[in-house]
C-alpha cells in the first residue's frame, strides 16, 4: 500500500515539474514574437519634468438610508381591520376583540390578505388545530406599528373570536 502512494506521489510531482516546464517554455517564445512598434525620446529639458499633482476634495454627503418599500399612506386604524359581519366585544386604545360566526378559514384568510394588502413586511402566520380547538396568530409590521390578529374558535362555542392588538416600534 505504501508503495502505490509514493508511486502516485511521485508521478503527481513529475507531472507538475513537466507541466511547468511547458508553461514557462510557452511564455518564452512568446515573447519573443512581440515588436515595439514605436519609440519616442525627445530630450527637450522643459518635456522631462513631471506635473505637479493635484488635490481635489469632494464634498462629503450623509449616508442614504433605505426607503421602505410598499409604505401605508397612513396609519391603519382598528376600524381598517375589523373583520366583516363581526361584533366588537372589548375596545382600548391598542387592543380591541371581535366575535363572528364565519369560518376560521375565511376569517384567517382575510387577515392574511388585509396584512399584506397594507404593505406590512415582516409577515408571520401560524395556524395550530387541536382536538377542534383553534388558535391562528398573524402578525405584520411596518417601519412604525406592528399588527398582531390572535383567532380563536373553541370546540364548544360556536363564535370565532378575533383578538387585535396594535402596537408602535
Amino acid at each position: 500500500m505504501h508503495l502505490i502512494i509514493t508511486i502516485v506521489a511521485i508521478a503527481t510531482l513529475f507531472t507538475g515539474i513537466l507541466y511547468t516546464s511547458q508553461i514557462k517554455n510557452s511564455d518564452n517564445q512568446s515573447g519573443e514574437n512581440e515588436e515595439v512598434l514605436s519609440i519616442s525620446q525627445e530630450n527637450n529639458e522643459e518635456n522631462t519634468s513631471l506635473p505637479e499633482p493635484t488635490l481635489t476634495i469632494f464634498p462629503t454627503n450623509p449616508p442614504l438610508s433605505p426607503t421602505p418599500k410598499n409604505l401605508p399612506t397612513a396609519k391603519p386604524d382598528f376600524i381598517d381591520y375589523r373583520y366583516p359581519s363581526s361584533e366588537i366585544l372589548s375596545e382600548s386604545s391598542s387592543e380591541i376583540s371581535f366575535s363572528s360566526s364565519d369560518s376560521v378559514d375565511s376569517i384567517t384568510q382575510w387577515y392574511k390578505d388585509k396584512i399584506k394588502g397594507s404593505g406590512m413586511n415582516v409577515k408571520t402566520f401560524v395556524t395550530t388545530k387541536t382536538n377542534d380547538k383553534v388558535e391562528n396568530v398573524l402578525v405584520g409590521s411596518n417601519y412604525e406599528i406592528e399588527i398582531r390578529v390572535e383567532i380563536k374558535k373553541e370546540p364548544s362555542h360556536d363564535n370565532v373570536t378575533i383578538s387585535l392588538t396594535k402596537s408602535s416600534l
